[in-house]
């Protein structure tokens, strides 16, 4: 996870594949080579990992909101709403659910709805930038 924090892409697909060979059920390593995918544009192999985090643990919310952002970025609006929903469904104290939830009705126009999801994001954890940086799309969109 410090490689892919620190931008060492490579290495880190390279460290969560090792990682999947002894475990090949780590939803954990999954999840993490899903968003390395991603970062490196691989929309793909992004939505197939994180397809297979899901797989090995159906109970996890966090997969299910990465999922959502995904979708979202492929513009598939309606699927993302779904996994948002689900992820919500599963854990609806994990704020990442609400921001994807948000980012969806903020695309869909649904002002008010986005605010109230990112508000209940914040809730949960006041110090995610994600959250704030959606929060503030909603204000500004409102003057617009």
């Amino acid at each position: 996870i410090k490689h892919l924090i620190m931008g060492h892409f490579d290495k880190a697909l390279k460290l969560f594949n090792e990682a999947l060979k002894i475990d090949s059920n780590s939803s954990l390593a999954h999840l993490m080579k899903a968003r390395t995918h991603f970062v490196l544009h691989m929309q793909k192999e992004a939505l197939l990992s994180v397809e297979n985090a899901i797989k090995a643990d159906p109970k996890w919310y966090l997969p299910r909101a990465e999922k959502s952002k995904y979708l979202l970025a492929q513009n598939d609006i309606s699927k993302a709403e779904k996994e948002a929903k689900k992820a919500i469904e599963l854990n609806a104290e994990g704020p990442e659910g609400w921001i994807s939830l948000g980012e969806i009705q903020y695309t869909l126009g649904k002002l008010k709805q986005s605010e109230i999801s990112f508000d209940k994001a914040l809730a949960i954890n006041s110090e995610l930038a994600e959250a704030h940086i959606g929060r503030g799309k909603v204000l500004i969109s409102k003057f617009y």
